[in-house]
């Protein structure tokens, strides 16, 4: 028997946990069956020749469901005769839509045991879902024939994948889809088999970090110290620069135990749903804590040098300027490591989704990647409250940020361009109180990182020289702001081009400077045979008197 597993999307920072405790189950009891994972863009290359496959499964993310809709309309036709199987957390919430779509067979919750019965031959239940007990978890995920398993590492190091040492949640939030798939229940493999897991990765895939993929690692405070303990004494000996990052409910970390064992065993970051740092939401979400428990626990694991990275979600019915006023002192408290701030998802099956059904939401046109709207908040205020916490934690961290950033580089996980943007937000504070020279030394140091640094484009290093250069301007440095005027517009005319506004604003700012040293004639050698410019420059030449008139009338 052939059987083929598809993960419909990328692997990107991690391969597919769920797909692999599949395949590593399946194979351990069916040694005859040849089983195949791929991702969607393998997926969509296979050729008729390298079936047939008997059985077809695919695990379906609602975020995803266009490209299992691209996956099921060609392969159905490449391989007419495939029994075709759905799993995962949106097929389990809702089976009569993967039914509807297409598919034979559609598992509900976790695939282990109720895949394997349809391999048995159990094709007449349409709809099948097995709970698993402990026992069944034995088996740590096999991620064999799965391509680009290290196409975006952990930040660092260079080759990371996922340990899930347990799985479920007992805890209902309103937004969350894990209490439906789960049950409220949390399967907890034996740290053993944890630390076998682990082991197997720094030998055979030559791991140098990891991520526990848990929905809460620090669930049982004693169980997952044992782990960290056994890391610290069996693993790190041998493996010192050993790093990982693990998810935990905040109010978790007031145990100074727990806190101690993450440390001593190489935990350099723990991520926190926090969602608000009002308790009026936090009521309305059901999240089951309190501002002052998570807060008490943000606190004691900075205290203890772990990185918090607090994740945040605006606009959940009940959001108001008010309940983000909270959160924003909520967050000038805490001096977080990091935040990531989103808009509410609609996950199928959640309290979330039952409340939008109640108001029309369609299941059969939404589920397409689109952050939802309520009444009261319509997209632009939640563009505006995302803004407005992200700069709120950016002033917490300033009196820091030097030590905490610059020195260490890595106080964003993914994306360089938020050097950027914490430095700029940092400087322009700076250049409201005329400290000129504190503002320059931190966009200068934005830049040379950003210069060096092989994965920043040139529109994140233009924003930032372009900055530098606004700087030496206000402070009435001429010739230095002309160097970066010059500098930011060869970097947006390389990825821009001439026609863009931006890369047009920059060198109107270039040649106003350069005349303030050189004169009139510096005009000549930017504006020769451009109209368009030379009329993109007039105009905001006319913009700068105009702001100059308003600033001298006041």
């Amino acid at each position: 028997m052939n059987v083929l597993l598809i993960n419909p999307c990328k692997p990107d920072i991690f391969p597919p946990p769920s797909l692999g405790f599949l395949n590593a189950y399946l194979r351990q009891r069916f040694s005859e069956i040849n089983i195949r994972l791929v991702d969607i863009d393998a997926a969509l290359e296979l050729k008729e020749h390298e079936g047939p496959f008997d059985i077809i499964g695919v695990t379906i993310h609602s975020f995803a469901l266009e490209n299992v809709k691209s996956v099921f309309s060609r392969l159905s036709t490449l391989y007419r005769n495939s029994w075709w199987v759905a799993g995962g957390h949106h097929a389990s919430a809702l089976p009569e839509q993967m039914l509807k779509l297409g598919f034979d067979q559609v598992v509900i919750g976790p695939g282990e045991i109720a895949f394997e019965e349809i391999i048995k031959g159990n094709r007449e239940q349409k709809i099948i879902g097995k709970m698993p007990d402990d026992s069944n978890l034995l088996s740590f995920p096999d991620y064999t024939g799965l391509k680009g398993l290290w196409t975006l590492p952990l930040h660092q190091g260079g080759r990371a994948l996922p340990v899930i040492s347990s799985r479920g949640c007992p805890f209902n939030c309103d937004f969350c889809a894990s209490a439906n798939f789960w049950h409220r229940k949390s399967f907890v493999r034996k740290p053993e088999n944890v630390i076998e897991e682990i082991m197997y990765y720094l030998k055979n895939d030559k791991m140098d970090s990891f991520m526990f993929e848990d929905d809460n690692f620090t669930l049982i405070p004693r169980r997952a110290i044992e782990i960290c303990e056994a890391i610290e004494t069996r693993i790190r000996p041998y493996y010192s620069n050993l790093k990982w990052q693990a998810a935990s409910r905040a109010e978790s970390l007031t145990n100074d135990d727990l806190c101690h064992a993450l440390v001593n065993a190489g935990c350099t970051h723990v991520w926190l749903g926090i969602e608000s740092g009002s308790q009026t939401m936090l009521e309305g979400c059901a999240k089951g804590t309190t501002t002052e428990k998570m807060l008490a626990g943000i606190m004691n694991a900075e205290r203890y040098g772990l990185r918090t990275v607090g994740q945040f979600i605006v606009g959940l019915p009940g959001e108001t300027e008010a309940t983000i006023k909270e959160t924003e002192e909520f967050i000038l408290k805490s001096k977080m490591s990091v935040i990531m701030v989103n808009k509410p998802w609609i996950l199928p099956k959640t309290n979330l989704h039952t409340l939008a059904l109640n108001t029309g939401f369609n299941d059969e046109i939404y589920f397409d990647n689109v952050p939802f709207y309520t009444i009261e908040t319509a997209g632009k205020i939640l563009d505006k409250w995302v803004e407005q916490l992200h700069k709120a934690w950016l002033r917490s961290l300033s009196e820091s940020f030097p030590k905490r950033f610059y020195l260490e580089k890595n106080i964003y996980l993914y994306e360089n361009s938020n050097v950027a943007a914490a430095a700029i937000e940092i400087a322009k504070g700076l250049m409201e109180t005329k400290q000129f020279n504190e503002a320059v030394e931190y966009l200068s140091k934005a830049l040379s990182f950003h210069e060096q640094s092989s994965g920043t484009n040139e529109s994140v290093t233009a924003v930032t020289a372009e900055e530098l250069a606004k700087c030496y301007k206000e402070s009435g440095h001429y010739k230095e702001a002309a160097e970066y005027f010059k500098q930011a517009f060869q970097y947006y005319e390389l990825y821009y081009g001439m026609g863009n506004s931006s890369t047009r604003k920059v060198l109107a700012e270039l040649v106003y400077c350069s005349m303030r040293i050189e004169g009139i004639g510096t005009v000549r050698k930017y504006l020769i045979t451009d109209l368009i410019l030379i009329k993109c420059i007039l105009k905001y030449f006319k913009k700068l008197i105009r702001n100059g008139i308003k600033k001298f009338l006041k």
